[in-house]
């Protein structure tokens, strides 16, 4: 017993896995073909040994639901269920989003979590557990299985992310992922919704063919004409059609005559004239005419109906290349989660991070993608079988599209394959009669015999008058005879005649050599001429061979006939070999023969005679105007035997094929480049999520190419090949530029007056995030003010001085309640991955990390004091007094880590505190000193002297000082900075600080000369300033204007500000390929 089901919720080809082995592993089970496109599963089982209820309960004890009826093109219902599932989780996603854009918070609290933290948890809890049960559903049922899919993976990645942030947040961690959970399940929703609609596209062949069908039909009944349902006309009652009606049923024309529109079955747009006795098929359309058709087959068993069968049995079976997917969809998804599994514990062993970790080993989870291996194949076969069907070529099986992909030589049968399958008249010779009297004499006794030959010359101009016929005999093997107005007439071979001429047996000899066949008419004593008969070549036979050989396929064609008659045929059309004379175990034979060389062979025949040869062929084309048997015995049916559909069947075999292995190759590779790609931490499961879900709706659309298929597309093919590979190409690079730490380079800016961090793009020079620093102690939101920044060298951290500020009431904390802060932030999230508690009322002032990144130093201003931070564990490892009163706020290393130069705001001096001997030498002065810088040679240590209005240029090598006057406009230097190539030193001078007045100007200290050649306005105040490490362009914070100011170093002019928040203050560059700035 056969029986079709659907299995609904299949997600996946480790899905189909599952169940086709469950199914197999029942006894009595002979074959199982289960397709995730449509998701109908094809079984064929002994009911002896297993029935279908023991088959649907070992398919629901996995988990999925068993439906009987068999609705088409279930997609339409999954594309209305995942476009709604898609609305709500963006609806609800959209506010958590938001989170990617800055720190928001509320500053009420609960249990010490921020408000607005409960908000974006309840938001994501709704989104991953509601808009994406079904995942979550489907991965249960997988587990109690030990089985995993795609579920399994998408389940695992966003309740890992949901979870550890819902933990973090009551923990007081500041690294949670929620926007990543919610953004997973809305992409995947999306990708599964499109997915729907194309496969639904994909699918709808069998739509369409069943709504050419025809619901009722007009049957004669006595003198009554009577209304039925398609379903309950009988064979043998007769049905009426009018003019512009469809024929409800397969039958044959009893009264009137029309022109019928076959396209539906043929392909062709030219209508076919149909008269009484002409066969017309059910649901093509009459165009004119009323016609009253017998009907010959029922509704069941019709054209139409079998047309539909066959496209359904190759829809659900599969190719063996589909074996190959299948294979490794059974592995995929177990080594998937190991992989997972092993990212998160490499990056935890590297890093300590268990944020960063656990962020990388979700997106090995979510880029992975089984469900494309699924629908590669299955969806190319959908609208592959479904073309064919539309152009009259029925596609029986999966397997037949990848044979056909690979044939060597086409074999064709002649008569009725080659040829029209009839004699017809080609040459009249008369000698003693008038042309048309012995066209007429030929005819009139033709008329009377059923002979192939007879009816030939019958059907030839039936303008010519018919004769009446006396003692008409039939001599079997020889020819007829009969009497015409007394004389005795004869007509047949040279059997049926005594005596005849050199002349006549010249003519007779010369027809034979063209492989016609001579019919001799005459009577007993002399012979009136000769009709020469030829079953002609079909219409196109030549160019379609033609086209074959182009392919490079030969072609032989096999024949019954004589060899003169074959070779004639043969020669003409230009066939390659050709074997004459043979019998049906011949034909068998010569297909045997050919596959012992290596060959792969196909076979066209259309006769009885031709189902042995039909079945050995690895490819077997019947034509449907042939017997029933020879149709049963094909892989591919021509419906109406037309030859040019033999050369559209291999092309459209051939170009499903290939799309069929473009889908596998897009499919393994958006995992090839994928997964690599997540594992080393470059791509974010946000952009993850989306990959995965649109290398599924890509390899669909690709298999809906094939709508489009007609042949000489090469071109359109390269072209279409190479737009998907830019498209792939460009599209992860794409996920890069998107993923956060993909914007090449970033502006990190300390906003003292508002306790926050901004982040520009320095591309497109506005801001991209914001990051709050505040921090929820005992119940109240503290705010810290955001002293200086500094972007590590190794570009993997960013570094902030932090000191405690005012709670959320704007009210001043008590001394020795709250710690001041070192806060660092993970670049690639930008989000505090920790914060460093200090000291109580300390005054941090700046912070610089060693070139190695394993230490960070920071000077306690109001303590007089340096600590020494050890990046990796993040402690304390060394406090260093530098003195009371001492009061070190700016600090810079030597490009060798070796020396540490502080400016003495309070002490007024600059202090070298050599790191390995941990010996200070300073150097005093009469002005507090604000800042030091060191140029990108290593020749120079540089310092601001605020109150003097002056720079100090050190000379490390031979300690020898300079100190540099500014202009008189000068209102008090503070941060300053070098250029790359080591010819310039940018100061920003502020004034402001100790009742000085404001001032806007930065001025440029030539090095090698040491002179300061160029000033450039600002905006107010100026204060901390960087460049990039392009030495392009300088970023300057503007401390009372609160933006920052973009300098163009070329043309030594402000170019541009951004607004950015209240009192700029430290600033810092993070580049993607080289890290900070130091």
């Amino acid at each position: 017993m056969q029986k079709k089901f659907i299995i609904k919720k299949m997600t996946c080809a480790s899905c189909v896995n599952l169940n086709q082995n469950a199914i197999k592993n029942l006894p009595g089970v002979k074959q199982v073909s289960i397709n995730l496109a449509t998701n109908i599963a094809n079984v064929e089982f002994d009911e002896n040994l297993v029935d279908f209820l023991r088959i649907k309960k070992e398919i629901e004890s996995n988990g999925f639901e068993v439906e009987e009826n068999i609705k088409t093109n279930k997609n339409k219902e999954s594309e209305t269920r995942y476009f709604k599932l898609f609305l709500g989780s963006l609806i609800f996603s959209i506010p958590v989003f938001s989170m990617m854009f800055g720190d928001y918070m509320i500053g009420k609290t609960f249990l010490g979590v921020d408000l607005l933290m409960y908000i974006y948890s309840i938001l994501s809890a709704i989104v991953v557990f509601i808009f994406g049960y079904h995942f979550h559903i489907g991965a249960f049922k997988s587990l109690l299985k030990l089985h995993f899919n795609m579920d399994s993976l998408v389940s695992l990645g966003t309740l890992t992310a949901f979870i550890y942030s819902f933990i973090v947040m009551f923990l007081g961690g500041y690294v949670v992922y929620f926007e990543a959970a919610v953004a997973i399940i809305t992409l995947i929703n999306l990708g599964k919704y499109l997915e729907a609609k194309a496969k639904a596209r994909a699918g709808d062949a069998i739509s369409k063919l069943l709504e050419l069908g025809v619901k009722k039909a007009y049957v004669l009944s006595g003198l009554k004409v009577i209304e039925k349902n398609i379903d309950d006309v009988l064979v043998g009652e007769v049905v009426i059609v009018k003019s512009g009606e469809k024929i409800p049923l397969d039958g044959t024309i009893l009264t009137g005559s029309a022109n019928i529109d076959e396209s539906m079955l043929t392909g062709e747009s030219l209508p076919v004239y149909k008269e009484v006795g002409s066969e017309c098929f059910g649901s093509t359309i009459n165009l004119d005419g009323n016609i009253n058709v017998k009907v010959t087959k029922t509704n069941s068993n019709g054209t139409l109906a079998n047309i539909i069968k066959m496209v359904e049995q190759a829809q659900t079976s599969k190719a063996p290349i589909e074996h190959l997917a299948d294979k490794i969809s059974g592995i995929f998804v177990p080594v998937i989660i190991v992989i997972s599994i092993l990212t998160f514990t490499f990056w935890f062993f590297i890093t300590g991070d268990i944020s960063i970790s656990i962020i990388r080993s979700v997106a090995v989870l979510v880029i992975a993608c089984p469900c494309a291996l699924g629908l590669a194949t299955p969806t190319a076969i959908m609208v592959g079988t479904g073309v064919g069907a539309k152009n009259g070529i029925l596609i029986k099986n999966a397997e037949t599209l990848e044979k056909a992909g690979k044939l060597d030589v086409i074999v064709f049968d002649k008569t009725g394959t080659l040829t029209n399958g009839k004699p017809e008249v080609t040459d009249i010779i008369n000698f003693t009669k008038d042309r048309e009297v012995f066209i007429s004499i030929s005819k009139s006794l033709s008329i009377l015999s059923n002979h192939p030959l007879s009816k030939a010359i019958s059907n030839y101009d039936s303008k010519n008058e018919i004769y009446k016929v006396n003692n008409f005999e039939e001599i079997r093997g020889k020819g007829i005879i009969g009497e015409i107005n007394g004389e005795k007439i004869r007509l047949g071979n040279k059997k049926l005649f005594e005596n005849i001429s050199d002349e006549i047996k010249f003519q007779i000899e010369k027809l034979t050599e063209s492989g016609k066949t001579p019919i001799i008419i005459g009577n007993e004593d002399e012979i009136f001429g000769i009709i020469g008969l030829l079953d002609l070549p079909k219409s196109g036979v030549i160019e379609t061979i033609k086209k074959i050989h182009e392919k490079g396929i030969k072609v032989i064609m096999l024949t019954g006939d004589t060899k003169k008659t074959a070779e004639f045929i043969g020669k003409d059309i230009g066939i390659d070999n050709i074997f004459s004379e043979v019998m049906p175990e011949d034909k068998l034979n010569v297909i045997i023969s050919l596959q012992k060389e290596g060959k792969k062979v196909a076979f066209v025949g259309d006769g009885i005679n031709d189902a042995p040869a039909l079945s050995q062929a690895d490819l077997s084309i019947a034509m449907g105007t042939g017997s029933d048997i020879a149709i049963e015995s094909s892989d591919i049916v021509l419906v109406k035997g037309n030859l040019e559909k033999v050369i559209q069947a291999i092309e459209l075999s051939r170009e499903t094929l290939f799309v069929i292995k473009q889908n596998l190759f897009w499919a393994f590779i958006y995992n090839i480049i994928g997964i690599p790609l997540a594992i080393f931490g470059l791509l974010n499961p946000i952009f993850a999520s989306f990959a995965m879900s649109m290398s599924s709706v890509s390899v669909v659309s690709n298999s809906l190419r094939l709508k489009r298929f007609n042949t000489g597309n090469s071109l359109k093919k390269i072209i279409f090949i190479i737009i998907l590979f830019l498209s792939l190409i460009f599209g992860f690079l794409f996920s890069l530029k998107i993923n956060n730490q993909l914007i090449e380079e970033k502006v990190y800016v300390a906003l003292e007056g508002e306790g926050k961090v901004k982040v520009i793009d320095s591309l497109n020079k506005k801001v991209v995030k914001t990051i709050n620093l505040a921090e929820i102690k005992n119940g109240k939101k503290i705010l810290f003010m955001a002293h200086n920044i500094q972007v590590s060298p190794d570009g993997k951290s960013v570094w902030v001085t932090a000191n405690v500020m005012r709670d959320e009431n704007n009210k001043k904390i008590e001394k020795e309640k709250i710690l001041d802060q070192v806060i660092v932030i993970n670049p690639t999230t930008d989000k505090i991955i920790k914060r460093i508690p200090i000291d109580y009322d300390t005054h941090l002032a700046h912070i610089v990390i060693s070139s190695k990144n394993d230490k960070a130093y920071v000077a306690l201003q109001e303590k007089g004091e340096l600590y020494i931070i050890n990046t990796s564990n993040y402690n304390i490892e060394e406090k260093i007094s530098l003195g009371d009163g001492s009061g070190p706020h700016g600090l810079r290393l030597s490009n060798d880590d070796s020396k540490i130069f502080i400016a003495l705001l309070d002490g007024k001096g600059f202090l070298i505190f050599d790191i390995i001997s941990k010996q200070i030498e300073k150097i005093g002065f009469d002005s507090g000193v604000v800042q030091t810088a060191i140029s990108k040679n290593g020749k120079y240590a540089f310092a601001t002297l605020y109150s003097s209005k002056q720079i100090l240029v050190y000379d490390i090598e031979t300690a020898k000082t300079n100190l540099i006057d500014l202009p008189k406009e000068s209102k008090g230097p503070v941060q300053i900075y070098a250029t790359p190539d080591s010819k310039y030193l940018y100061i920003a001078d502020q004034g402001y600080y100790f009742d000085k007045e404001k001032n806007n100007l930065v001025y440029r200290l030539n090095i090698s000369d040491l002179i300061i050649d160029s000033s450039i306005e600002v905006g107010l105040a100026p204060h901390g300033i960087v460049i990039d490490s392009n030495g392009k362009y300088s970023y300057v914070t503007n401390l009372l204007s609160d933006d920052i100011s973009i300098i163009d170093i070329s043309l030594g002019k402000e170019i541009g500000k951004i607004k950015v928040g209240k009192m700029p203050n430290g600033i810092s560059v993070w580049n993607k390929n080289f890290g900070g700035t130091k």
